[in-house]
């Protein structure tokens, strides 16, 4: 049987992230926003396609191979399925997409939403979208990571981030330093630096590394993001972490 997840099967519509354990699961009313991982058609080891969607990054040659989001979308149909159906709304529905995003945070209650959970923004309308949304449900946190800084500058050049929108910019070693030093000027934006040498505030509690140096996943109720916060809540600007 083919692993292949075919757009063809797959339908134009929102598939919000509720119960992801790393979030926290619906009970703390936290939700994941997901998209199609990678910059192009993700292959399996056998140079079959993962599916016939795109990715949405712009920005992964260096992180690729170790990225969590594409592990998962060769390993889950399921996963994968959804990610391209939230991809494909996104791009032939963008005011529906972001309708239903509406909505699912009103019905249920959701006052986190970590935008990006995989993937990434593919433009500037997108990213407005986004603040339109965070403008209209102030009481609502909303936070991503990000390597498509050609869409920040565009946006910065006119606007200003709502307090209840946080923008972590993406550092994976050297990679991303010099855009840190670009934007980390503006009120929410901070980094989230994945074994870099930058001077971190604190780590994220998700990963730590033993006695020998191996990193390993820790997955008690502190290493959860709703539970944990310092991505989206903390006064760090800086934020530290072995994996990502």
């Amino acid at each position: 049987m083919t692993r292949t997840i075919l757009m063809k099967d797959c339908k134009a519509q929102f598939h919000p992230t509720f119960s992801n354990s790393k979030l926290g699961g619906k009970e703390i009313h936290m939700m994941g926003i997901s998209y199609m991982p990678g910059f192009d058609y993700l292959l399996f080891k056998n140079g079959e396609k993962v599916t016939d969607c795109k990715g949405t990054c712009t920005n992964c040659v260096d992180c690729i191979n170790a990225c969590y989001a594409v592990n998962s979308c060769k390993r889950f149909p399921n996963v994968t399925k959804n990610r391209v159906e939230n991809t494909l709304q996104l791009r032939e529905d963008i005011e529906q997409h972001f309708a239903d995003i509406y909505w699912t945070i009103k019905d249920n209650n959701i006052n986190v939403v970590r935008y990006t959970e995989s993937g990434e923004i593919e433009n500037l309308n997108q990213f407005m979208h986004l603040y339109w949304l965070a403008k209209d449900l102030p009481t609502v946190k909303f936070y991503l990571y990000t390597k498509n800084y050609n869409v920040l500058r565009d946006f910065f050049n006119n606007h200003v981030l709502p307090n209840n929108m946080v923008v972590l910019i993406s550092v994976w070693g050297e990679n991303g330093v010099a855009a840190w030093q670009e934007f980390k000027k503006y009120s929410n934006v901070k980094c989230f630096a994945v074994n870099s040498d930058l001077k971190v505030a604190c780590y994220c509690p998700a990963y730590r590394k033993d006695k020998n140096g191996k990193v390993y996943r820790v997955t008690d109720d502190r290493a959860k993001c709703g539970n944990c916060k310092l991505c989206f809540d903390s006064t760090a600007k800086i934020i530290g972490c072995y994996e990502h």
